[in-house]
């Protein structure tokens, strides 16, 4: 077993090993980079949340699930949609962000810090987009109508987000931008911390 914590320099197999290792790591937890994988990661979740919400609460107010509830779900997606993203993209995912890092810190595992920015986008869209399905769609357009669809609805959206959509959106995205990764990304990393320096790989 090779100890990475000690002061010892890594011999070259050594290296190797653990440079795959950390582009493998890298891989698996690829994340939106740049403003257009942003747009489109951003576009895949709202919509895919959007109409996983809408089917759910469909099902409730009718007494349960039937064929026809899922093209019904399908008639509030051109406004709930476009809301969805809009928030997410432009105001909720920089709070949640803000929000989780008073949680944890960039030195955590990478599935954490997802998981608490999922977690943070979730309490803030659910609350935000229950309030605007109250007045949009709701039979009952006061408080205690809002109060009681947000309560439905959070746990549904953090089942959802944790357990289906989050992970199905991720494999989606990894594997629409699975191309797009730099060769020598991980080197870059392992450069930084002083494992392979830049001269050291251009003996």
């Amino acid at each position: 077993m090779v100890d990475w914590q000690s002061n010892r320099k890594p011999e070259a197999g050594e290296q190797a090993c653990f440079f795959s290792l950390k582009k493998s790591e890298k891989r698996s937890e690829k994340m939106p980079r740049n403003k257009l994988e942003d747009v489109i990661f951003t576009i895949i979740m709202a919509g895919l949340m959007v109409y996983c919400m809408v089917l759910y609460n469909v099902g409730w107010n009718m007494g349960g699930l039937t064929n026809a509830s899922f093209g019904m779900a399908l008639h509030e997606m051109p406004i709930m949609w476009p809301i969805a993203f809009l928030l997410e993209f432009l105001f909720v995912g920089k709070i949640a962000a803000k929000l989780a890092f008073t949680v944890v810190s960039p030195d955590d595992r990478p599935q954490i810090i997802t998981y608490a920015v999922s977690f943070s986008i979730c309490v803030i869209m659910c609350p935000l987009m229950s309030l605007i399905a109250t007045f949009l769609f709701s039979s009952q357009k006061d408080l205690a109508g809002f109060v009681m669809l947000f309560g439905r609805n959070l746990p549904a959206a953090l089942l959802l987000q944790f357990c289906y959509v989050g992970p199905l959106v991720r494999l989606i995205f990894r594997n629409i931008f699975r191309n797009n990764i730099d060769p020598v990304e991980g080197a870059e990393d392992l450069s930084s911390e002083g494992v392979v320096s830049r001269e050291e790989r251009e003996e």
